[in-house]
Parts: structure tokens; sequence; C-alpha cells
């Protein structure tokens, strides 16, 4: 959709120009083939909560824990602020006093003042019992393994414009992980509502004016850069941290409905995100692409996509 409205976008600008009627016959045609990951957590002989133990015994996690999964980078700017998620552990921590709730960080900070103002938030807001995999330097393979099989649930409440599809959604989802996730970009592709989790409704703050704002301005012109440009967006985006508190504390209330819903997620990985299924597209593209260039017009083909310079300077001299 954001390639399609930027073709719109531009068509519009040089139909205003030059006041023509443009066609759109000869748009790039878009095909949409999702990201895919392997079956990470291995150990086929293990079922799902033997899976939990043997990990939670090697990350020195208590087996009795409900263990909620933050998979990714550790940032501000380009992941999500972690606000909203951290007061909304700790309600359900309040709201559940019968059971001893861990937040597992697994990912990497950027730099050491990132990891502080982190380490810091932790600190202020009670009670929040978090543990981190990864830090400064990023987990091990096995470690992020480990913790995707200790979770019982899996959260991320992305806020940036920078995350497009979701990896570490679809690595939960081949977990048979029940994913909480903010109604964001490809997320709502990834996980169903009620079916394989939650998607946590998200509001623009700054409302719909589309026109051009300072931050448009300052990063055109190089006043700010990319991830400044970035982290200043994602503060407009409000996650709704009641809605993701309230299926917080239903899931962790009903074991049955958060195995059902990561058995749904392991089908919908399984049948829509695995190597063979993706594979199979790009196959099926190539063929589509063959068969469009052996029926396509040969001068078509040959034809140069700039201008030769031969072309462009052929009356500089007196003859050619």
């Amino acid at each position: 959709e954001v390639v399609e409205r930027t073709l719109d976008f531009y068509h519009e600008l040089l139909q205003k120009k030059y006041k023509a009627n443009l066609s759109k016959e000869r748009f790039p045609k878009l095909a949409k083939i999702p990201l895919a990951v392997d079956d990470i957590t291995f150990d086929t002989l293990l079922n799902r909560k033997e899976k939990r133990l043997k990990a939670r015994k090697s990350l020195q996690i208590p087996e009795d824990s409900l263990v909620i999964l933050s998979l990714g980078r550790l940032s501000f700017y380009s992941k999500y602020h972690p606000l909203s998620l951290y007061r909304s552990i700790a309600r359900l921590t309040s709201a559940k006093k019968d059971l001893n709730v861990i937040l597992l960080e697994c990912g990497s900070f950027f730099n050491e003042s990132i990891k502080i103002n982190y380490d810091n938030l932790i600190k202020s807001i009670k009670p929040l019992k978090v543990i981190r995999v990864g830090d400064l330097k990023p987990a091990t393979e096995k470690e992020k393994i480990d913790a995707l099989n200790s979770a019982d649930i899996f959260i991320s409440p992305s806020d940036n414009i920078q995350e497009t599809f979701g990896l570490s959604v679809i690595e939960a989802m081949a977990a048979e992980l029940p994913c909480i996730v903010s109604d964001w970009n490809g997320y709502k592709d990834l996980v169903q509502n009620n079916v394989n989790g939650y998607l946590i409704s998200t509001t623009n703050a700054e409302g719909l004016n589309e026109s051009l704002g300072n931050i448009d301005i300052d990063y055109r012109i190089g006043k700010i850069n990319y991830d400044q440009m970035i982290g200043l967006k994602s503060m407009s985006t409000v996650v709704n941290e009641d809605d993701m508190t309230n299926k917080l504390i239903f899931l962790a209330s009903n074991p049955n409905e958060r195995e059902r819903m990561g058995v749904n997620s392991r089908k919908r990985w399984i049948n829509y995100f695995t190597w063979r299924v993706v594979s199979n597209q790009y196959r099926e593209l190539w063929e589509e692409l063959k068969s469009r260039r052996n029926s396509a017009n040969e001068n078509e083909i040959n034809s140069p996509q700039y201008p030769p310079l031969n072309y462009i300077f052929k009356g500089y001299g007196s003859s050619n």
C-alpha cells in the first residue's frame, strides 16, 4: 500500500503539473509475497510444554512463571517505545498476584545510553520484573531459541513506520505462541484477531492532516537524519494501553486459550510463512514473468531504458 500510494502521489502530481490525463496502464505490477522463517525451535522429539521447561532451565527462569516475550532490537526510536508495554505488564502483575509474571526481553541495544534509559524506566515502574537475554551484546541463536521456547505469550506493540513486516512475529508463530501485537502495518497481515492472538488498536495523535509538516521539511532539507525522523514520527503513534492490558490479563487467566491460539499460530505459519510456501510463490512469479517476456513485443524488450548519448548529442556537429 505504501508503494502504491507513492506511485499514485507522483502520478497525480504529474497530471496536475502538465494538465494531462496520464494512463496507469503501464504502472509496475506489484507481487505480494511475504517473508518466511525456518522452524528455529527445533527438537521435534519434545512437545511444547517439554520445550518450555527445558528452555526455562537453560535461562534460569522459574518453571511456574508466566513469561511474556518481547523479541527484537531494544530501541526507543526504531522499534517501539516500551512505556506502554512496561505499564501494561505492571498492571497485569498487580491484577494477578497469584502469578509470577516475567517480561523476557530478547534483543540488543545500539549503545550504552539507550540501555541506561531502558533500565531507569524499568526501575520507575512497579511492580515490574524483567529478565533480559542479550544486552549491549546480541543474544546468541541458542539464547533466542530458548527465549521463544520458554515463553507463554509473545508481545510486540510496534509504533514505528520502519517496522514494515515483523519477522519476530512469524518466529513467535512458528514457536506456537499466542501473539499480542499492535494493529500496525504488516502486523495486521500476520496476526488474526481472536484466532492466533490479538491486534491492539493504534491511533495517530497528529490526526488526519496529510499536508507537509515540520518533520517532513526538516528531513527533506537534511536538518534531521533518518533515525531522528522515524523517532519523531513514532512519538505521534499511540498504542492503546488499556486494550493491551485487558488482553494480557485475559490470556494470563486462560491457559487453554493461550494453547488454542498458540496452535493456530503454528498452523498459520505452516500455511503461509514457511520457505516451502513462500519459495513456491517466487517460482510462480518467475514463471509468470517468463511468460510475459515471451509474449512481449521484441522491440519493446530490446528498447533502451536510457537515451543513448549519440542520440542526444547528434546535433552538435555539422553532420553525423
